[in-house]
């Protein structure tokens, strides 16, 4: 029983899920848009409705089938335009990059409390995916640099340097060196990769900072140890 109800379970719960969506796809708040949701949410109605309408077809019910190659068919519409919700709800993506892409291709977008779906279609973001493809990659490769300069700094918030008394010396001595440097050394290594990359102009000062901020930090702990061998 489970397995003959299949085919109409996959009809009618996907034809829920696509007259619940897709006016708010379309046409709700952009930036309200989840890309990956959206993308799963596509690949999964074509792929179920692509099954209850074989096995339909196979039962002989071809007025059930005409519903779900209906629906199929304004998902197969609805596809194309998925490209784009991927592209520019990407978390990399700042008002430098919508402005890179408005010059462009020439054209003006609407205030982000007005953006839509159906805007950027209407501005034919479609035929010029290509370019707003190139512009959403630069604006993920610069968050990658942006998550990784983040990451790092927060790496050493809970690193504490541990001084302690020596002996009876009446000095003291920094332990637990080794872990410094190799979280040091990592970095410094991270930090002199991103100072070579092609997408790091919006960063580059913030780079520069840290790797010196690194190189020091670096430099004075070699010559303290050496002070205290």
């Amino acid at each position: 029983l489970t397995k003959a109800f299949e085919p109409f379970y996959d009809l009618w719960n996907s034809a829920d899920m696509w007259l619940n969506n897709k006016e708010t796809w379309t046409f709700g708040p952009f930036e309200a848009l989840d890309s990956e949701a959206v993308e799963q949410e596509v690949s999964s109605l074509l792929r179920n409705l692509t099954k209850s309408g074989k096995a339909f077809d196979k039962m002989g019910l071809s007025s059930v089938n005409v519903i779900a190659d209906t629906i199929k068919k304004e998902v197969d519409e609805f596809k194309p335009k998925v490209p784009i919700i991927v592209a520019l709800r990407n978390a990399g993506m700042r008002e430098r990059h919508w402005e890179e892409l408005a010059n462009n291709l020439n054209i003006t977008f609407p205030l982000k409390e007005e953006l839509t779906l159906q805007s950027l279609i209407d501005l034919d973001l479609l035929g010029s995916i290509e370019k707003v493809e190139k512009t959403a990659e630069k604006a993920a490769k610069e968050f990658g640099i942006e998550t990784a300069l983040d990451k790092m700094e927060a790496a050493w918030e809970p690193v504490i340097l541990f001084v302690e008394m020596y002996k009876e010396t009446g000095t003291s001595i920094l332990k637990g060196v080794d872990e410094y440097m190799a979280l040091l050394d990592e970095h410094i290594t991270m930090t002199q990769a991103m100072a070579f990359s092609a997408f790091k102009g919006p960063f580059e000062e913030r780079i520069d900072n840290w790797n010196n901020s690194l190189a020091t930090v670096s430099e004075v702990i070699d010559e303290w140890i050496v002070l205290q061998r």
